[in-house]
């Protein structure tokens, strides 16, 4: 019987989902804060007719801030955009390697938008380049978070790929979340 090395099965996988709980819940208190910063934005300029000059800047990096910290979550659970009828009609064989595929596809695409995004950081810092706008927000500040998620985003792709390879060689496809009971078996 093959046993997974006692690290990755415990504490890495561990700390990775805490990780992606952790973002997707200050993803979720920032998505909460746009929702309402919008709301108060669209009552204050049609009901008193005096907008404000910032609410739409900040409303936008609330997007990336979300997105970005949500998605390796999503990915987690499985959340993310995925084409069910075709996927549904492959045996399980089939359906272990296109879940191999996506997952090392999904960390190449990652991996590159982790790379560039701490390219267009440093050069923003370097440059010190601010937006356009009112506030004239240092741009290094939001390409933080579009890096930090993209490298949290890559450590969920090799969770999947792992899994994904582990299926594969197993023959059973099933590759339970650590919080899932173990099943008894009889």
């Amino acid at each position: 019987m093959k046993t997974e090395p006692r690290l990755y099965q415990g504490f890495l996988r561990r700390l990775v989902y805490d990780v992606n709980i952790t973002t997707a819940v200050i993803a979720g208190v920032g998505i909460t804060v746009l929702v309402l910063l919008t709301g108060a934005e669209v009552a204050k300029r049609y009901l008193l007719n005096a907008p404000s000059g910032w609410v739409l800047e900040i409303s936008e990096y609330l997007m990336v801030f979300g997105a970005f910290l949500g998605m390796a979550y999503a990915m987690q659970v499985g959340a993310h955009v995925a084409v069910d009828v075709i996927y549904l009609r492959y045996s399980d064989q089939k359906k272990r390697i296109a879940d191999l595929v996506v997952a090392v596809l999904s960390l190449f695409f990652w991996a590159l938008l982790t790379w560039s995004a701490l390219r267009q950081f440093f050069l923003y810092l370097a440059r010190d380049t601010k937006s356009p706008t009112v506030l004239a927000v240092p741009l290094a500040y939001p390409m933080v978070l579009v890096f930090v998620g993209s490298l949290i985003c890559c450590f969920q792709g090799l969770l999947m790929i792992y899994d994904a390879v582990r299926a594969l060689g197993v023959g059973s496809g099933v590759v339970r979340h650590p919080d899932q009971p173990k099943e008894e078996r009889g």
